[in-house]
């Protein structure tokens, strides 16, 4: 028998830093470039470090405003990281359509739960 008969094809996946679509090698493959795997091991190491010295800020240090250094650091993560899902998500959009794909559906927007619960009752209740 050829050696290649029992190779398992594995189905092409999104890479999780750039949105490329690739050909994985391993089952566990997650990028589809080295520099993709860099730049994402990067990136959280920096947030790491930004994290780490807020939080010696605040805790060890005592220093006054520590508390907002920490929660600023995780605002701007958060920023950072919804703009390059967007632009990621945007790039496989782009790739699906030149394939064909219908365009996914919009997602709605967050709902309350006041819109979601019954109105309160209002009514006078000394009566």
């Amino acid at each position: 028998m050829p050696a290649d008969t029992f190779r398992v094809i594995r189905a092409k996946r999104w890479c999780a830093e750039c949105g490329a679509n690739y050909q994985p090698r391993r089952g566990d493959q997650r990028f589809c470039a080295k520099a993709c795997r860099a730049a994402w091991h990067d990136r959280w190491t920096r947030w790491g470090k930004r994290l780490v010295d807020a939080a010696l800020a605040w805790r060890l240090e005592r220093r006054r405003g520590g508390w907002s250094l920490m929660t600023q650091a995780v605002a701007d993560i958060v920023a950072e990281e919804r703009d390059r899902r967007r632009k990621r998500q945007t790039r496989i959009d782009e790739q699906r359509s030149a394939r064909g794909y219908a365009a996914p559906a919009p997602t709605p927007g967050r709902r309350r739960l006041a819109d979601v619960l019954p109105p309160r009752n209002t009514g006078d209740r000394a009566a």
